[in-house]
């Protein structure tokens, strides 16, 4: 009785740990099948371990790695083609489209992998998210191998980032029901908002750019230094003609990338919003370009933005679908982000009409100008530096830095009055 009821433990943590768990994790040399469901149709990415393959077709898949998909390409595509199907629940089958231009060979832990897209399109009133999936590559030749299925991304059923394991398939059991339910536009609209909330809050480099171009919001600039701070109503304005020009300008670039218009390189955006924070702090010592802020915000704002379509990018969504996802996570990033100058500005504001506000805001600029410069060597030369360690170590304690920056706000505050 103990026996079994240890062995009962121990089959259980196993189906929690697999359940929890990735196929970008899947076991060693075990195939996997990522599901990503769209509004009228469902995209499969096959992952066959060649090592495996060798053994079920007795074959030997012979190096370069490089040339392998122009060699093999063709026959691992027939082979997919003849393995896969998909039906209906009344039995009528999907029309599936092996995407042979998208095979490729990827390294997925530890193992090389013949990876390949199929496109499979529901009959005439059939629904994409109800169907019985049957995967028979490898497993017809090899009884121990294992195909492990998820959904990866599924929109209306607000799976996005963390994909759903929902079965392993074998020689014995080939064959799935997968059944997402009805799904509604409101579970995926709640799961990318909640999306853009979490990447801006995560997102040190662009929160820093505004952060430290309001800086010296408050301040007069007049010959060529920061002076005395201008009124709190001149001051609202200029944040609030900042931010606007900010949100403005990656909105629209947000808008433009995520539908493929503007496609530019990763490596140059990212370099570029580096660029843009040793710019702002540059500003924030000295005004560089006074009175202009809000242009500057609205140009480095298109900079930003094609940085934020990246994640939507690499969700797939298309149609509807691909609309409400860029709403949402645009919702998403100004909500958070209007979140961070409300609870931050006040505090800026009001120290930097107290003696100590001047150095505070020097000391402020020239850490976000090492931070910048640190990235900017990183982005180029693709290089590591402790700066950027630190960075990120200081943003994960936020809320203690805000605390700390509302007491000396106020500590200065109170001080300076009794002076008076």
């Amino acid at each position: 009785m103990r026996a079994e009821l240890t062995m009962t433990v121990v089959v259980s943590a196993l189906w929690l740990l697999l359940g929890s768990t990735s196929l970008a994790a899947h076991p060693l040399h075990a195939s996997a099948v990522v599901i990503d469901l769209h509004d009228d149709m469902v995209v499969l990415q096959v992952q066959l371990p060649i090592d495996q393959l060798e053994l079920a077709l007795t074959t030997t898949f012979s190096p370069p790695a490089t040339t392998l998909v122009a060699r093999e390409g063709d026959r691992i595509a027939e082979l997919v083609q003849r393995a896969l199907t998909i039906v209906a629940p009344g039995g009528r089958p999907f029309t599936l489209q092996v995407q042979r231009k998208t095979i490729a060979v990827r390294r997925i832990d530890e193992v090389d992998h013949f990876v390949i897209d199929v496109v499979a399109t529901p009959p005439t009133g059939a629904s994409p998210r109800s169907f019985i999936f049957t995967d028979t590559a490898i497993v017809d030749r090899l009884e121990s191998h294992r195909i492990y299925v998820e959904v990866r991304h599924d929109f209306a059923g607000g799976v996005l980032e963390q994909p759903a394991l929902i079965g392993v398939l074998s020689s014995k059991k080939p064959s799935i029901v997968v059944d997402r339910g009805v799904g509604s536009w409101r579970h995926g609209f709640a799961a990318v908002f909640e999306l853009g909330v979490h990447h801006i809050a995560s997102g040190t480099d662009h929160l820093l750019f505004l952060l430290v171009l309001l800086l010296p919001a408050s301040l007069r600039a007049r010959g060529g230094l920061w002076r005395e701070p201008m009124r709190v109503s001149s001051s609202f304005s200029r944040i609030i003609a900042v931010v606007t020009a900010f949100t403005i300008g990656h909105s629209l670039s947000l808008a433009l990338a995520t539908f493929e218009v503007l496609t530019p390189p990763s490596e140059v955006i990212e370099t570029i919003i580096a660029l843009s924070i040793l710019a702002s702090a540059a500003h924030a010592v000295r005004p560089v370009f006074a009175r202009r802020e809000a242009v500057v915000a609205g140009v480095f704002g298109l900079v930003h933005g094609l940085a934020f379509a990246t994640v939507l990018v690499e969700l797939g969504m298309r149609g509807t679908s691909l609309a409400l996802s860029l709403l949402a996570f645009n919702l998403g990033i100004e909500v958070m982000q209007l979140l961070v100058v409300v609870v931050t500005m006040p505090w800026l504001l009001l120290l930097a009409r107290t003696p100590i506000g001047a150095p505070v805001r020097v000391l402020l600029a020239m850490l976000a100008g090492i931070a910048a410069i640190a990235w900017v060597v990183e982005r180029v030369w693709a290089v590591s530096t402790p700066v950027s360690v630190v960075v990120e170590a200081a943003a994960a304690q936020a809320p203690w830095l805000l605390l700390g920056l509302a007491v000396v706000s106020i500590g200065a505050t109170i001080r300076q009055r009794r002076r008076r």
